[in-house]
């Protein structure tokens, strides 16, 4: 029995280590695989201290939108790829008007009124962030606000096509 609990653990390990196919010497994974549609079309640069922020939606034809909080300490070398690993994992879900403690390198499912959405949030690690949206802050004329009540302001955004994610 302890034989094969070994084998079992030696396994599991390989897998973990392996992880996506593999990583090459620049750190990116070593083949090129394909995960389906993208699950972000948005994301942006935002360094986020130890405070309550709010996420102010406006009005939306969209019944949620997913988000992911990938920090960039600098040990990841594809930020987007391993956002889409995060984004394909299971998701707590944050109903329209709620509050939860965001983590990193976690994805969140936001519930959203037809009409105004508030969501707060609060970071259990500080740090330089990357935020991937599901679909386009323009969709919401979504803001992202400090403590304060003041709009941060985004850093090196970036979109991203998949001909498989309409509207």
């Amino acid at each position: 029995m302890k034989k094969h609990l070994l084998y079992v653990l030696i396994i599991i390990g390989c897998l973990l280590l392996v992880g996506c196919g593999g990583v090459d010497e620049a750190g990116g994974h070593a083949d090129d695989h394909d995960h389906g549609d993208l699950p972000y079309e948005w994301s942006g640069e935002y360094f986020l201290e130890a405070e309550t922020y709010t996420l102010e939606f406006q009005q939306s034809g969209d019944p949620s939108c997913n988000i992911a909080f990938i920090i960039n300490d600098g040990d990841i070398a594809d930020l987007a790829h391993h956002a889409h690993h995060v984004m394909e994992a299971e998701m707590e879900t944050v109903e329209a008007d709620g509050h939860f403690t965001a983590r990193a390198d976690y994805a969140y499912e936001l519930k959203l009124n037809p009409d105004q959405t508030i969501i707060t949030f609060e970071l259990e690690e500080v740090g330089d962030y990357i935020i991937f949206l599901e679909h386009f802050p323009h969709e919401f004329d979504l803001k992202l606000l400090d403590s304060n009540g003041r709009e941060l302001t985004v850093i090196n955004p970036q979109e991203y096509e998949d001909d498989g994610h309409y509207h």
